[in-house]
């Protein structure tokens, strides 16, 4: 590592000769004096022989031309001014790009610039090596690219919302295209296709970017529409470009929500098991003293309508519904005159769970994913069952049960004296 520079002198055009002095005695073997009176000027090669580059296997990417040279030219107020830079090519055949000479050459008066008033031209040497050594020609050459191009890169590049972040942060030329749809269209693709009832929400996200295409149509080209989904293109500047960002936004709030609506509670059917269960205890068999779980228990499937009655959720009752008015909590009016209340909550899986202290209900995804089978979808509960000892204030001929692993369960549910809780 060669010392900077440090000369001190009031004479411009002695710190000058000084300076270009120090650099021919540094670089004897690359570099190239053409005038040593003002405008003094000379060149460095940048892929130097005395700093063994020649042996370097880190200059993959740096440029072809071995013998492409700094000149550098002082002005008549340096180091008051900035020098000028400009390149020198061995090869003509290798030049780079203008975007990439652009580029190289604006870092290199950028770091002239910081050290304004004193000798700057090592410091701009070695900001040209760092230049190659960072991948500043690989990233000049993205900049030569159109958005969408970049667009496709970065949806290649990421596979999640934090993967955007990442290379949009690492490398700032890609933060114009952060938001646009050729990247989020595949990330909510990937992220909903995880979640419970992907498809009814793929395809209304679908209609809803159809129809604002539509609507931002002239209406002397409304009649063209007619290629599918599939055929729109991103670099129509009429499409809605930034949708599916705002969509994937959209739905990771929506997915906090612990509201329901009467559509969403009647879109799809529903299974309803006990938290407690006649069957033998999972962890400890044939223990006359363990409540076993139920949720291991294949329960009954039951499916709210919109005329207010729940199908199928009694044998005996006709059973009616209503919202209070927050919609965090469904009202059960049995034909008993009894009532109950069932707690409304979001899953991880971006399903609906509806619970009280005798009864769990879990949406079921009726279009084939993931979610479908039974397995899967109670996989939250039933994977972490734990025996949980009774407090010894609690009254009740069970010393232990079996429950899920999760504190607020363990708390909430209260402790029985017979596995049916007010059986229906």
């Amino acid at each position: 590592m060669v010392t900077p520079l440090i000369i001190h002198h009031d004479d411009p055009i002695q710190l000058q000769l000084d300076e270009s002095e120090s650099i021919a005695t540094i670089f004897s073997e690359d570099c190239t004096m053409y005038s040593q009176t003002p405008p003094i000027s000379y060149s460095i090669k940048l892929r130097s022989a005395q700093l063994n580059d020649d042996d370097d296997t880190n200059t993959e990417f740096w440029p072809r031309d071995k013998g492409l040279a700094l000149k550098v030219e002082y002005s008549s107020n340096y180091p008051e001014e900035l020098p000028i830079f400009s390149l020198l090519y061995s090869q003509s055949t290798s030049r780079l790009h203008q975007i990439q000479e652009i580029a190289l050459l604006n870092h290199l008066n950028l770091v002239a610039a910081s050290e304004k008033g004193m000798p700057c031209i090592l410091s701009c040497f070695y900001a040209a090596r760092d230049f190659f050594h960072n991948l500043g020609l690989v990233l000049a050459g993205l900049a030569m690219l159109s958005d969408d191009c970049l667009a496709s890169i970065l949806s290649y590049l990421a596979y999640s919302k934090e993967d955007v972040d990442c290379v949009a942060t690492a490398l700032p030329l890609f933060q114009g295209v952060y938001k646009t749809d050729i990247v989020w269209k595949e990330l909510c693709y990937s992220r909903w296709k995880e979640k419970w009832g992907f498809r009814r929400r793929w395809e209304k996200a679908l209609y809803n970017f159809h129809q604002q295409h539509q609507q931002q149509l002239e209406p002397n080209q409304s009649k063209k529409v007619h290629q599918t989904q599939r055929d729109f293109s991103n670099s129509n500047p009429s499409y809605p470009q930034y949708f599916w960002f705002q969509r994937y936004e959209f739905e990771e709030r929506d997915s906090l929500r612990a509201t329901i609506t009467v559509d969403e509670l009647c879109q799809c059917p529903y299974e309803r098991r006990r938290w407690f269960g006649h069957n033998d205890p999972l962890n400890v068999r044939s223990m006359s003293d363990v409540l076993p779980t139920g949720l291991n228990h294949p329960g009954i499937i039951c499916q709210f309508t919109f005329s207010g009655h729940i199908l199928g959720y009694s044998h005996n009752t006709v059973t009616t519904y209503s919202l209070n008015n927050d919609n965090r909590n469904i009202v059960l009016a049995l034909s008993t005159d009894a009532q109950e209340h069932l707690v409304v909550r979001r899953t991880s899986n971006w399903g609906w769970q509806m619970q009280n202290d005798d009864f769990v209900l879990k949406s079921v995804d009726e279009e084939g994913g993931q979610f479908a089978s039974a397995d899967q979808l109670w996989k939250d509960l039933t994977s972490n069952i734990v025996l949980q000892e009774r407090p010894p204030d609690i009254q009740s001929r069970f010393l232990w049960r079996e429950i899920p692993d999760d504190d607020d369960l363990k708390y909430l549910l209260p402790w029985r004296n017979s596995w049916r809780a007010r059986d229906r």
